[in-house]
């Protein structure tokens, strides 16, 4: 079978494909992937070890200014519906004509497209085409009567049905006219439901989150599946712990670990937020390895208690750390409760909170923290709290071990394939 993935965002909605695309081409399917990563992030290399094509579709130029340029409207911006429509407006709709030109390419050299949920362009050109589309969600974003979006708390199925109802209908309002303007433009039918249209596929939606941390709620439709965490394999990346970090890890208790992930080229001045996380750190008495730029940290590179780091990945190096703090991401909540580790989140935008909830609510991680209010106090407690707990740490190891027993991408890759034949009965 030949199927075609394209996917929009951070690295954080390029693993999972890439993750996914390797699992199939394992499978033995001829398997292609479109990427648009915000600040230009290359994986071919990576790719052609997995075994599969890639694509690198359309450029912000360069990402990461307009990262520092937009992030902090982003990042002050409290509904995380209108968030999202700011990532949309700054770093998506840009690309809308290559996404769209990527998209056509996929859905006439495929048997098949999985595409991330907000990448619209696909949807349409698999209308145009005829082709079987599958969706990727990277959260749960489909109504329930059983939680609330952006990780709100549970209000009973009455009340979290009600305000679900009022959550479609501003992502509707919101995200609607952008999708509407190129269906038109290209002879396309309008939608009127943002999810059930266009999120959304009719024959297979894979929300890539583990079961372990968000049981599928059973009034979900029964072609909306959670079949676990997308990740990939640490001994299918090419990296090896450099022995200075070696070196550092030896040299004392296991530290904790601190990531914002893409999120901290949205930083204005990266120098302000390393000297508030050097602060938090050495509040609460521990080591950390920290994933900034050590060069805007003059005078902290040669503290014993602190280790820089650049791009890594993160399964190598969460399972030696004591806790992890990180912004909330999918694949940073993901890899860190997978690893057996609490957590300490400091949301940043959309999702985050979401993920930030569910982690404080299965009791392995600190109360949520969020970037607007953040202060080396509050980080400091957070992390102190976390440290001071064996019930927090046990629980984490516990949840990572069952965690380790799912194949979320082998999951993915049986439900892809039952749902292709589905399609040519």
């Amino acid at each position: 079978m030949k199927i075609g993935l394209q996917t929009w965002g951070s690295e954080g909605d390029l693993r999972p494909f890439v993750a996914l695309a390797a699992g199939l081409a394992a499978a033995g399917h001829e398997t292609t992937l479109a990427y648009s990563e915000v600040t230009d992030k290359d994986v071919s290399d990576l790719a052609r070890r997995l075994g599969f094509s890639a694509r690198r579709v359309g450029t912000l130029g360069d990402g990461v200014c307009l990262m520092q340029r937009h992030g902090m409207d982003v990042l002050t911006t409290r509904n995380p519906l209108f968030q999202v429509r700011k990532i949309l407006r700054y770093f998506f709709n840009p690309m809308t004509e290559d996404l769209l030109a990527a998209a056509r390419d996929l859905c006439r050299e495929n048997d098949i497209v999985v595409g991330h949920f907000l990448v619209h362009p696909l949807v349409l050109a698999a209308q145009e085409a005829g082709c079987p589309r599958i969706s990727v969600f990277t959260a749960p974003v489909h109504p329930s009567r059983h939680y609330m979006a952006g990780g709100g708390p549970d209000l009973g199925p009455l009340i979290n049905r009600f305000l679900w109802f009022i959550g479609e209908f501003l992502i509707d309002r919101l995200f609607a006219p952008d999708i509407n303007r190129l269906r038109r433009r290209e002879g396309i039918d309008p939608i009127r439901r943002v999810i059930g249209e266009v999120w959304s596929s009719p024959i297979l939606d894979l929300v890539e989150i583990s079961p372990t941390l968000f049981p599928r709620p059973d009034d979900w439709p029964s072609h909306v599946r959670v079949p676990g965490f997308f990740n990939i394999p640490g001994d299918k990346e090419d990296w090896e712990m450099p022995d200075a970090l070696k070196r550092f890890l030896d040299a004392g208790p296991p530290p904790v670990f601190i990531t914002f992930g893409s999120l901290t080229a949205a930083e204005i001045d990266p120098r302000d937020t390393i000297g508030l996380l050097t602060e938090a750190v050495r509040t609460a008495g521990c080591r950390a390895i920290l994933q900034f730029d050590g060069k805007a940290a003059p005078g902290l590179a040669d503290d014993p208690h602190l280790y820089f780091i650049g791009p890594a990945p993160h399964s190598h190096i969460f399972p030696r750390c004591a806790a992890i703090v990180h912004h909330g991401g999918s694949g940073a909540t993901q890899t860190a409760t997978l690893a057996g580790r609490p957590s300490v989140v400091v949301a940043h935008a959309s999702d985050q909170t979401f993920w930030a909830a569910t982690l404080h609510r299965a009791g392995i991680a600190a109360r949520p923290l969020h970037r607007r209010s953040l202060t080396a106090q509050n980080l400091s407690q957070a992390i102190k709290t976390v440290l001071s707990s064996p019930e927090m740490a046990e629980e984490a190891s516990r949840m990572g071990k069952q965690m380790s027993g799912e194949d979320g991408v082998g999951e993915a890759v049986r439900l892809i394939t039952r749902a292709y034949r589905q399609t040519l009965r």
